[in-house]
């Protein structure tokens, strides 16, 4: 599956990457909260940097526009 945003496509699912139908999606996809965790050393929190946000729902609906 692929998603185009201001005319470049992107490849959402492996399935599309794998096939090189799109840029890769992490260009376009938002971060998400950011993750703290205890620094072994120091045992201070410390930011590891924002996960992404689920594109779940994307892959989801996109799936639905496929099913026969």
């Amino acid at each position: 599956m692929t998603l185009e945003v201001r005319g470049v496509r992107y490849a959402v699912n492996g399935a599309a990457e794998t096939r090189k139908l799109g840029k890769d999606i992490e260009e376009v996809w938002a971060p998400g909260q950011p993750i703290w965790v205890t620094d072994p050393q120091t045992k201070k929190k410390v930011n590891a940097g924002p996960p992404k946000k689920s594109i779940a729902p994307l892959i989801r609906d996109g799936l639905k526009l496929c099913s026969p």
